[in-house]
């Protein structure tokens, strides 16, 4: 399996208003450069402690595979949470790409965990691929949506206090609150 970024999201999890809001910082001293700064390394590190694979926004994937996933075995997509599958693709004996209808699978897309990706066990036989690496292409938006206000308050507010920790330099104090509010959206919390 490859993953690869197609399109990354257009906003952040939580505004620069947001940030500035909660941090009761009014002036514009630091918007230029420094809150900008601590608002990506807070988005990446709220990330991180709760599961790499969590994607706040929506952000479009591809996922490439050596091979079809077995009918009625579901497979389990690496980000998370999964909004909708754009398209599965393949290579044909030809060397040509084909879409397979999208009657042919079934997305299962929880919040807290990764989605998975079935193919209709009903559906006709797959077709055969053709023999190159990774003729298999799902492509996929994972994310709470395309604005900040569709990523749930929880880690809205771990972002925040991730920024804040940074900001007043007491990120040690804050850790166990951060851990607390993403509890859900840990690493194997609800799989």
């Amino acid at each position: 399996m490859k993953l690869e970024l197609v399109t990354a999201p257009s906003v952040e999890a939580v505004t620069l208003a947001e940030l500035k809001e909660h941090l009761r910082e009014l002036g514009t001293d630091f918007d230029a450069n420094i809150l900008p700064l601590y608002l990506t390394t807070a988005i990446e590190y709220v990330q991180g402690r709760a599961d790499a694979r969590l994607q706040l926004n929506n952000t479009t994937y591809d996922e490439r595979h050596s091979g079809w996933f077995s009918s009625g075995v579901p497979y389990r997509l690496q980000v998370y949470p999964v909004g909708s599958i754009t398209s599965v693709k393949y290579w044909d004996t030809d060397a040509a790409e084909q879409t397979l209808a999208s009657s042919e699978y079934l997305l299962t897309a929880p919040t807290y965990t990764t989605g998975t990706l079935e193919l209709d066990p009903d559906a006709s036989t797959l077709p055969n691929l053709h023999a190159r690496d990774y003729p298999v292409t799902i492509r996929y938006v994972a994310g709470f949506g395309a604005l900040a206000a569709n990523v749930p308050e929880t880690i809205k507010s771990a972002v925040k206090l991730a920024a804040q920790g940074i900001f007043e330099g007491r990120m040690s104090e804050l850790k166990a609150p951060i851990d607390d509010l993403l509890g859900p959206y840990c690493a194997g919390a609800y799989s």
